[in-house]
């Protein structure tokens, strides 16, 4: 046990080794336990990536309200900027649906593809209500899941780089300052 304060950590008590035994209350317990903990691990594995690239898109998104008032404000007018705005952010929504859903047909009680997280919340709740082994289901919907994170993920960065260079485009042409984006100055 240790604390964090002002900076640093303190260890208050040693480490102490204890065992952990099952209550073995289990109906259907998993016969390979090792199995189930490597199961367990790259959900949350993907759990983790998945929210952390559902938070990074968010955080891309808001960079782009910033982008198209700083493109008004400009001194010069550039030309093509909203045009390239406008195709990053139909793909931060087309990507969004992906991880979240399709908000605007679920309201409306529409049938709707499943999301990432959607799936990922799905299969944890199946690991988290049972202490049997995973379900052929389960660890088919991993499967789909994680490759569709794959290329989700691949879209992700490949935004991130069209917003990297339109900062770069918009710190050439003086334009105001966006969140992120540092400013070049040179004392002449």
């Amino acid at each position: 046990m240790s604390k964090f304060e002002d900076g640093k950590i303190t260890e208050l008590v040693p480490a102490q080794s204890f065992t952990v035994k099952s209550l073995n209350a289990a109906k259907l317990g998993a016969t390979d336990k090792k199995a189930m903990d490597a199961f367990c691990k790259k959900v949350s594995e993907l759990q983790r990536a998945s929210s952390a690239g559902n938070a990074y898109l968010s955080e891309l998104s808001n960079k782009l309200k910033y982008f198209k008032t700083a493109i008004i404000d400009a001194p010069d007018q550039l030309s093509g900027s909203t045009e390239q705005l406008a195709a990053i952010e139909k793909r931060i929504v087309d990507v969004n649906t992906k991880m979240n859903g399709d908000a605007t047909l679920s309201r409306r009680e529409f049938e709707t593809v499943p999301s990432i997280t959607g799936r990922i919340g799905t299969i944890e709740g199946t690991l988290w209500t049972s202490s049997s082994a995973p379900t052929s289901t389960a660890l088919q919907s991993y499967d789909v899941v994680a490759s569709q994170f794959a290329s989700v993920l691949a879209e992700i960065k490949s935004i991130d780089a069209e917003i990297k260079k339109a900062e770069v485009t918009l710190e050439n042409n003086k334009a105001p300052y966006t969140p992120g984006r540092m400013p070049v100055w040179e004392n002449k």
